[in-house]
Order: C-alpha cells, then structure tokens, then sequence
C-alpha cells in the first residue's frame, strides 16, 4: 500500500468541518484490541482498509488543523501543540510499514494514535464540537455549595503583608451568609478607659 503526505492544495479545497465522531469509530476499531486482551487485532482485507481510512481522515483534518493553528485568537501553548501534532501526523504518513514496529498493523495503530491526538487538539480549538466540561468546581466560602456560571461573586481579599486570596460566594447571599457578621458589621469593640 502506497503512503503518501498531505498534498499542499488539500487546504484549499476543504471547506466543510470534519466529522470528527466517524474519525473517532475507525480509530476505535484499531485501537480498541489493545485494551480487550482477548480482542484480536483487525488483519488481511480489514486492516488495509481500516488503513486507508485513517490516512485519508489524517489527509482531511491536517490542512483544517493548520488553518485553526494560523487563526491569531489561538494561545500560543495550544498552537505550540497543535503544530507539533500535526508534525507528528505528517511523519507517521511519510514512514512505511516495518516488521520492526509490528508490520503493517503496528503502522495502522500508529496513524490511528496520530489521527487521534488530532482529533483532540482540533476538538479543543472548536469547543462548539463537543459539550464543555466544567474543570473546576467553584464552591461558596460561606455556605459550601457548588456554584454554577454566572451565581457568585468573586471576592479578593488584600492583606498588607503579602498577597490576598479569591474568594468566592452566592450572588444572592446564601442563608448562612446571613447569619454570620462580616468585619464590616461587627460592633466595634468597646474601650474601656
């Protein structure tokens, strides 16, 4: 089977996004006997068009990832990891199948892992793709409870002997809020003199 790279004019051409989901099947029937001991590897007929499947998907996304790698909104380590993926990609479709890495089934894993880190940076540049995660869970200071976008105030503490802290609470001052006296409510103390 013949390999070849990217061809330069492939950039011009795409103009619908990929679909990632099918990209994502193919390189599941690859990959997935690795985590199956039981599962044998796809061979004969089977690997070779599971082959062709990758390389053309590597040939489909690559362009589109280096014109989201060109847009001057992406951060600088995004676009740093991006153009290193699709580096990796390129070379995986340039090298040829070796019985020293596990003959051409060993090659066909070895574009599907490529195919597949891409798909995850090109996921990551074009969040509308997938549903977005929270990363981290906010949680009110005052009463504990998780907060969602947009329900809490964001409170910087400064101290005069080094750097303050974030805080943050309910927007709408949740009931333990209430209950409790800020510095700025609490009486003075009385002095006695």
């Amino acid at each position: 089977m013949a390999h070849r790279t990217v061809p330069e004019a492939a950039a011009a051409e795409v103009t619908e996004p990929p679909d990632i989901a099918t990209m994502r099947g193919t390189v599941d029937r690859l990959l997935d006997p690795d985590s199956v001991p039981d599962a044998l590897p796809p061979a004969g007929a089977e690997l070779e068009t599971l082959t062709a499947a990758v390389i053309g998907h590597l040939e489909i996304l690559i362009p589109q990832a280096e014109a989201v790698a060109d847009r001057p909104t992406v951060g600088l380590m995004a676009r740093h990891g991006l153009i290193a993926c699709i580096s990796d990609a390129r070379g995986r479709l340039a090298s040829q199948p070796s019985a020293r890495y596990g003959g051409p089934a060993g090659h066909a894993r070895r574009l599907a892992r490529a195919l597949n880190a891409l798909c995850n940076h090109y996921e990551e540049l074009h969040q509308e793709t997938r549903p977005v995660a929270p990363t981290r869970v906010k949680w009110c200071q005052r009463c504990g409870k998780p907060l969602l976008p947009g329900t809490y105030d964001r409170i910087d503490n400064e101290r005069p002997t080094g750097p303050g802290t974030t805080v943050y609470v309910c927007k709408n001052w949740c009931k333990r809020a209430n209950t409790q006296t800020s510095p700025v409510s609490r009486p003075e103390p009385i002095q006695e003199g």
